[in-house]
């Protein structure tokens, strides 16, 4: 088993080296996009100009998943396709935006593109997707801001989980949520700067927040826990990642009484409307309230 390992990371190395890909691949998708099955495995090193929703705008891949998906199928082509198609349709209605959990930045680039005259935060704690963001950012000539810190309920320092990958998606706050991604491997324990997103609001002088995507590996109710009052005074519609119960039952205490409705997005079939928060169908969960819900059309489903 060790030596089939041993081979298949060899031959993956082999192809990652191959010359040419991204031009090869570039004539391959405007003649005739392979199926996903396929493509998610053709990955290349370089920029590429990607149309998400509409959305056009430069990204640079690594020989990574996600750029990959969204090169060769757009929106449709990304893992979280639902989810991204309700964030395009939310961005061109919204002022100010924040993008927690950025990574390298497909969400706040695709909610600049779409909404030039918006204000995008986009916070990644973890140093070298941060500057892979302020990369994308630079070869747009967008107005995002970036933060190197992690958001909480709290401000200070604590650790963050990194794994020993150039590029992965899974870096938490919460030790035992990176493991789960590793296989139970050796995790790298990094010193990162919080802050929570009351004071955060506070020092920015911000008078709304209207959208925010929460993508931090388990550690969304902290984040929610740590608006304080302004997330009664605010309500921004959330489009965030519920992956336990446990989870969901936190984040429910948090947003009662608040006026929210709640749509887990199963991104194989759409929207389902629920009357309390469990643990997602695939990832994500829509929260928003019912006027925004009809401005989507979601009214329909009943849930008012």
């Amino acid at each position: 088993m060790k030596r089939q390992n041993r081979m298949k990371e060899q031959l993956r190395s082999f192809y990652r080296q191959l010359p040419f890909k991204r031009q090869l691949y570039r004539w391959l998708r405007m003649v005739c996009a392979p199926p996903r099955w396929l493509y998610q495995h053709m990955y290349f090193e370089g920029l590429f100009e990607a149309d998400v929703y509409g959305a056009h705008f430069f990204m640079v891949n690594h020989n990574t998943s996600l750029e990959t998906e969204v090169f060769w199928g757009g929106g449709a082509g990304y893992r979280d396709g639902v989810s991204l198609y309700l964030w395009a349709r939310l961005c061109k209605q919204t002022q100010t935006i924040l993008d927690i959990g950025a990574n390298t930045g497909l969400f706040s680039l695709v909610a600049q593109a779409l909404n030039p005259q918006s204000r995008v935060h986009a916070f990644e704690p973890i140093d070298r997707f941060a500057a892979e963001l302020e990369r994308n950012r630079r070869l747009n000539g967008f107005d995002i801001r970036v933060w190197r810190q992690a958001v909480s309920n709290h401000d200070g320092e604590t650790v963050i989980y990194d794994l020993p990958l150039k590029q992965h998606y899974h870096a938490s706050l919460i030790e035992s949520e990176a493991s789960r991604h590793h296989g139970g491997g050796r995790l790298i324990k990094r010193n990162v700067q919080t802050i929570s997103l009351d004071t955060f609001i506070q020092k920015q002088g911000l008078e709304r927040v209207d959208l925010m995507k929460i993508d931090v590996e388990g550690y969304e109710p902290e984040v929610l826990e740590g608006m304080g009052d302004s997330l009664a005074a605010m309500r921004p519609t959330l489009l965030l990642e519920i992956q336990s119960d446990e989870r969901a039952r936190r984040i429910e205490t948090v947003l009662k009484d608040l006026g929210y409705v709640y749509f887990d997005i199963d991104e194989r079939s759409g929207l389902k409307p629920v009357s309390h928060l469990t643990r997602s169908s695939t990832r994500n969960y829509l929260i928003c309230s019912p006027a925004v819900a009809a401005k989507l059309g979601l009214v329909q489903h009943g849930i008012h």
